[in-house]
């Protein structure tokens, strides 16, 4: 996803360490850095408008999350899952599994539990 060569994160490293600190004194609030955000993708699209930028942008912006999600949402949410239990399985399920009209399977891949037959 972000992995571009070291030698071209330099040409945005400064101004975005810049960005950051001030978002960060700003206290990280989701309007400022929403705003950022925009910023940068309006003025890619009215550099390039079309419908082939929209399209770009989404998929950009479907990355960045991807990523997010992979390096911190999911290990976060893993970990919260191990502390406190996971709260997929509710009362109504419990009751369904014991009479035999729901059946979970644990993934090989990942260990969550699958609902496979209802």
């Amino acid at each position: 996803m972000p992995y571009i060569k070291k030698e071209d994160r330099q040409d945005y490293n400064k101004d975005l360490q810049h960005l950051m600190a001030n978002l960060a004194k700003q206290g990280w609030k989701v309007g400022d850095v929403t705003y950022a955000m925009y910023c940068i993708v309006q003025h890619w699209f009215c550099d390039n408008p079309g419908y082939q930028t929209i399209a770009l942008i989404r998929g950009m912006l479907a990355g960045v999350l991807s990523e997010f999600d992979r390096w911190y949402g999911f290990p976060y949410e893993d970990r919260k899952i191990r502390d406190n239990g996971s709260v997929r399985v509710t009362d109504i399920e419990r009751e369904l599994v014991q009479q035999g009209k729901l059946t979970y399977h644990v993934c090989p891949c990942c260990a969550h539990e699958l609902v496979v037959k209802g």
